[in-house]
Parts: structure tokens; C-alpha cells; sequence
């Protein structure tokens, strides 16, 4: 079911279609999408310019219980994250980085970041940041393309954590990241530096890229 704020981004982009790039300043803010809560925070200058700065909010369904502490927290936050990262697909659509999405992609490592975070005032819901290229050809923007990007791919990013609360994946890998909290707590009194898991893969794929080898 569309939402008035659909129709309302849907005839924006129409309007300014075919217009010098500058138009694209008429999305800055706050637009409810079915779901989803789209945000556009900076419109950058020119296609060719650093991309634009996005946000969405979502309800992912989440427990408060299973984010009681910083580490579960941080732990979900994580596994949000890398799941839209993983959905988040853009294409090429006009000149410089026109409909180029990008968002950051965990390493191995679970820390917090400012990309993603469960918002305390609304318990439940997740905020992820990225950047979004504006397609424009030339210097002229692309309505459609625009509507695609902004209606259509970006949401479906987001609603890939829809009820991801119940995800026993989720579960997984906030468990396993209070295991290894509760397990570093205990090296200093035991007079350790580290530990290595029973079946941990140690070598990394190469000198650049820190996953580890199949």
C-alpha cells in the first residue's frame, strides 16, 4: 500500500527531472516510505562529487532483552549492518557515481560504529548510515533512475532486517560475541594475552584482505 510520502518523492523526482543537478536539494529531509523511514541528509554538489548522505530507519523487531548490555548491542548492531550490506546493491545509472550505494562493510572484527545504530528512543528500531550517488546524465538529473534508486533499491536494502528479530542467526552471533567478550575478561587474571577457539582458522586470504581462508 502506497504511502502519501511515495506519491510525494514520486511527483519531486518527475518535476525535476531533466534539471541541472542543484534540483536534487529539494529531497533533503524525512520521507516515510512503506516500512521505512528514508532519509536524506546532504545532496552532493555534482555527480561527480563525494555521494550523498542517506539514512534509514527501520523496525527490525528485536527484543529489549536481547540487547540489555553494550555487547549484545554492539553485537546486533553488527549483524545489521552486514546484512544490509549484503542487500544493498546499486547500478550505474548516468554519469560519475550515479547510482553508486555504498555503505561500510565490516572486517572480522565486531565493534561499534557509527554506520548502524538501535536508537534507545525507539526501542527495536534500527538506523543504518550510507552514501547514495543521485543519477544525473551529464549534469542533468535522471528522474526515473532517481525513483528506482530512491523507491525502490534502497528500501529493499532496508526491509531485509524486517522481523530479523526472531533470526536465529541473529541469536547466533550475538552469543557467540558474549562468549568471546566473557573469555577476554579472564585473560588478564589468568595471566594471558589471547586465546585461540578449538577449529579457529588463523591464515587471512592475503596481505590485503583480512577474511580468513576457506
Amino acid at each position: 500500500m502506497a504511502h502519501p510520502d511515495d506519491r510525494e518523492l514520486e511527483a519531486l523526482l518527475r518535476r525535476i527531472d531533466g534539471r541541472p543537478y542543484p534540483a536534487y536539494r529539494d529531497l533533503r529531509g524525512v520521507w516515510r516510505l512503506p516500512d521505512v523511514a528514508l532519509c536524506v541528509d546532504a545532496v552532493q554538489g555534482d555527480p561527480f562529487a563525494a555521494p550523498s548522505r542517506v539514512r534509514v530507519r527501520i523496525e527490525t523487531g528485536i527484543s529489549a532483552e536481547l540487547v540489555e548490555d553494550r555487547t549484545s548491542r554492539v553485537a546486533a548492531e553488527d549483524w545489521m549492518l552486514r546484512r544490509f550490506a549484503q542487500h544493498l546493491t546499486g547500478v550505474v545509472r548516468g554519469s560519475g557515481r550515479s547510482g553508486v550505494l555504498t555503505v561500510h562493510r565490516p572486517g572480522p572484527e565486531v565493534v561499534e560504529r557509527t554506520a548502524v545504530r538501535l536508537l534507545r528512543e525507539q526501542p527495536g528500531t534500527v538506523e543504518i548510515r550510507f552514501w547514495a550517488g543521485l543519477p544525473a546524465r551529464g549534469r542533468r538529473i535522471l528522474g526515473r533512475q532517481a525513483a528506482a534508486l530512491l523507491l525502490e533499491d534502497i528500501p529493499a536494502a532496508a526491509r531485509s532486517l524486517l522481523g530479523t528479530g526472531d533470526d536465529g542467526d541473529l541469536h547466533q552471533h550475538v552469543h557467540s560475541v558474549q562468549v568471546q567478550a566473557e573469555l577476554r575478561a579472564q585473560l588478564r587474571a589468568r595471566g594471558l594475552v589471547a586465546f585461540v577457539a578449538d577449529g579457529a582458522i588463523l591464515p587471512r586470504l592475503s596481505g590485503v584482505d583480512s577474511r580468513p581462508l576457506p
